[in-house]
Order: C-alpha cells, then structure tokens, then sequence
C-alpha cells in the first residue's frame, strides 16, 4: 500500500486557506476612538466688511452707489504690513509709486496720481502724510472713480480714507514683537474693553 505524500508547499497553503476561512468566520468589531481633532484659526468675520463711511455716511457696502474696495485689519495682520503702500496692493486699481526714494506712501489710483489721504473723513495735512502708523488702523477703505469728488478732489482715480479703531466692549489684548535685519525692532501693543466694569464706558490703548 502506497504512502499519501504532501509537500511541504501543499501543506502551507492548507494551513493559509484554513486561517482566511476562520478570519472570514470571525465577526468583526468596530473599534471606537476618542480622537478629538481641533481646529483653530481666526473667525471668518474678521475678513468681512458690510459697511462703509465713504460718501461721510455709514452705509451697507453693497447699497453704496460707488465702486469701494475695503482692506480690513485682518488682512493687515495676516500679511505683517507695516506701511500703507503694501496695504494697497490688495485693491484692485492701485499701485505703487516712487515715493521719494521710499520715504512717503506714495500710489496711484487708476492711473492717477494721488495727492491727500483721509483719515477718519478729515484729510490730512502735508506734515501728517508721510508714513501714516497702521497699528491703530481698524481698516482702509479705497473709493475708486470719479465719486471722489465728492470729498473735493479733482483727480477722478479715486482716494485712500483710513479708519481708525475705536473703543469697544468686548475686552481684547494682543501684543507683537518684530525683529529683522539692519537693526530692525518693532513691538506693538493694543488693548480694550469696557473701563472698570461700566457698561457706559470703555478705553482703548494702541502703541507702537
């Protein structure tokens, strides 16, 4: 009587084709997580602008009967600018000039050259013109067209008006130190809310 031979190469895949069977048979459990993922970043409202005081009256952005473009502070923060012609490449029509070897903030609107900036509404003067401070800028709103006459000026590119910030109620404190090359050091400081508890009053201090 003849001997059954088994390889040893049958023998495994035996072995194999039984475990798969078992897995197969085996049920399956899920195996729950307490993975928690967190996402922080900033709110979306601090990119978005609904109204406007050009024209000197606040008003919807979008009832504004002029082409307004609006550079909230978020975007001055995000993109650490520090003078306003680099503010200004984010409007649509307006570009850099010479400024006087860089010493002025120096743009054009439209192919015009510009010769004030607002602040507030109130236009100022040759001797505040040069390099206006930012960190106290709530946003920088850029009338394009010839509706800029209506703040008496001829040049029908447009103009530059910058907002200020304005004390608030809800208490915020941010702080920024910026160092580079050539010596370059700049800490910025602002802070506000309500003044000892009062729902009437409230500070706000901003220093560069």
């Amino acid at each position: 009587m003849e001997g059954i031979q088994v390889s040893h190469k049958t023998a495994a895949m035996m072995v194999s084709a039984s475990a798969v069977a078992l897995s197969a048979m085996a049920p399956v459990v899920a195996q729950e997580t307490d993975d928690v993922i967190i996402v922080r970043g900033t709110a979306q409202e601090r990119y978005v602008v609904d109204e406007t005081n050009v024209g000197r009256i606040q008003q919807d952005i979008l009832d504004a009967a002029r082409s307004v473009v609006v550079i909230p502070e978020q975007i001055i923060l995000d993109q650490q600018i520090e003078d306003l012609n680099d503010a200004l490449r984010n409007a649509p029509g307006a570009t850099a000039s010479d400024g006087f070897g860089g010493t002025l903030d120096d743009f054009s609107l439209r192919g015009f050259r510009r010769d004030a900036i607002y602040r507030n509404g109130i236009l100022l003067s040759q001797a505040t013109l040069n390099k206006p401070p930012l960190q106290n800028i709530e946003n920088i709103e850029i009338l394009l067209g010839p509706a800029s006459v209506g703040y008496g000026q001829i040049q029908p590119g447009g103009l530059v008006n910058i907002n200020t910030k304005k004390p608030s109620y809800d208490t915020r404190i941010f702080g920024q130190y910026t160092f580079g090359e050539y010596g370059k050091n700049r800490a910025t400081f602002d802070a506000t809310g309500p003044l000892v508890y009062s729902e009437k009053l409230a500070y706000r201090l901003n220093a560069s």
